[in-house]
């Protein structure tokens, strides 16, 4: 068993792995101001809530988009653990081929959730990362991350939009019954979750025609799989099929950690 740390930008996942089985998963709020002992007592209290004693894990891995945070993190795992974590880097895995301009600017996140994707559901894919940001990624058919195209989070675009009008409320983002909204709350749900859905299907059709030139003869139809806080919202709405899973950096933590220990044997 292992425990496994995905720090983003509004929530950090922390979960615990047993090989490909997933034993829990928790998300707790990202949080600049708080200490390596405030963390400490998270991960504590979430083996607590599940009943695990703090003594199962052999090991731990962190992937984090927001660096400020992956030291204290680390410090925090050390209070509890008899064991420092592993830090994912970019650059320094070799479970990915990366094939961007600097992979050094490829943050964590995309590193984990594309060596799940290519091991679990197959290679080319398109992954979608749903959380402050909503982060789309494609991988070619040998599995190399080729790119990745950035949009406003389905959160982040509502706070903005309450945050910027006098008379639309802050909400958070629910499942959209209509596009017709008839009251203001189902008109804010509609457009922010059928307006996510239209811009993530508009990007994965243009991923997917420009793979096609890329790729020639060896292309095929990308798998599309999509992860994140948010991912369950507008993924019904989606014109593309696409799978949910909400353990994908769970399970690309896990395949990080055990491949890196076999290539340091």
């Amino acid at each position: 068993m292992i425990l496994t740390v995905n720090i983003g930008n509004s929530h950090i996942t922390i979960g615990c792995m047993e090989k490909e089985r997933a034993v829990f998963l928790e998300r707790i709020s990202t949080n600049l101001k708080k200490t390596d002992l405030e963390y400490a007592m998270d991960i504590y209290n979430a083996f607590q809530l599940h009943g695990i004693d703090v003594s199962a894990p052999e090991g731990s891995i962190v992937s984090s988009v927001v660096p400020e945070l992956t030291s204290i993190m680390k410090a925090a795992i050390e209070r509890i653990f008899s064991f420092s974590p592993m830090i994912v880097r970019a650059a320094d895995t070799h479970m990915l081929k990366i094939a961007i301009d600097d992979p050094k600017e490829l943050g964590s996140n995309l590193v984990v959730n594309a060596v799940a994707v290519t091991a679990e559901y197959g290679a080319p894919a398109i992954i979608i990362d749903m959380g402050t940001a909503t982060v789309i990624g494609i991988t070619d058919h040998e599995g190399t991350f080729l790119g990745t195209a950035i949009l406003p989070g389905l959160k982040s675009s509502m706070d903005a939009l309450s945050g910027g009008t006098a008379q639309l409320p802050p909400i958070d983002p629910e499942h959209a019954v209509t596009a017709l909204g008839r009251n203001t709350v189902d008109c804010m749900n509609g457009g922010a979750v059928y307006g996510s859905a239209g811009m993530i299907d508009a990007i994965i059709t243009r991923m997917t025609d420009e793979l096609k030139v890329l790729e020639g003869d060896a292309f095929k139809e990308p798998v599309i799989v999509a992860t994140g806080k948010y991912a369950p919202i507008p993924a019904p709405f989606l014109r593309h099929p696409v799978i949910v899973d909400e353990f994908l950096s769970l399970k690309g933590l896990t395949l990080i950690y055990y491949g890196e220990k076999e290539a340091q044997k």
